[in-house]
């Protein structure tokens, strides 16, 4: 909730409680990953997220994340075998396919953007 108020720091102390709490909470750690890359912390954000999959490896949103963090640094290839993972748990993963389009049109292959633009959008 605070996240989405955009109080990432709030948000932050609150996942980080519930992980004392419950060390092995995947949420928890998908969540405050998520806050950490909203407040450009990425590598705090990868951090978190890899936790996530490790609690929770079939997690296809803590990949999207995870590869949304590589990105923001600029670690294109990274961030799109994160993208092409997720899309491999979940093939219809529309999200998936748009943030690798997103990642692709970053790293200057047009071609494979609009492919990916194409198939999220069917």
């Amino acid at each position: 909730m605070f996240a989405e108020r955009g109080d990432y720091n709030h948000a932050i102390g609150e996942f980080s409680r519930a992980l004392t709490l419950k060390p092995d909470y995947s949420e928890a750690y998908y969540g405050r990953g998520n806050a950490y890359r909203q407040k450009g912390d990425y590598s705090r954000a990868i951090a978190d997220f890899d936790n996530a999959l490790f609690l929770k490896p079939d997690n296809t949103q803590a990949y999207c994340g995870r590869g949304n963090a590589y990105c923001q640094k600029r670690d294109y290839d990274r961030a799109i075998a994160d993208f092409d993972k997720a899309i491999g748990l979940k093939f219809d993963d529309a999200e998936a396919y748009d943030d690798r389009g997103i990642t692709y049109w970053c790293k200057g292959d047009y071609d494979r953007a609009i492919a990916d633009f194409d198939r999220q959008s069917r």
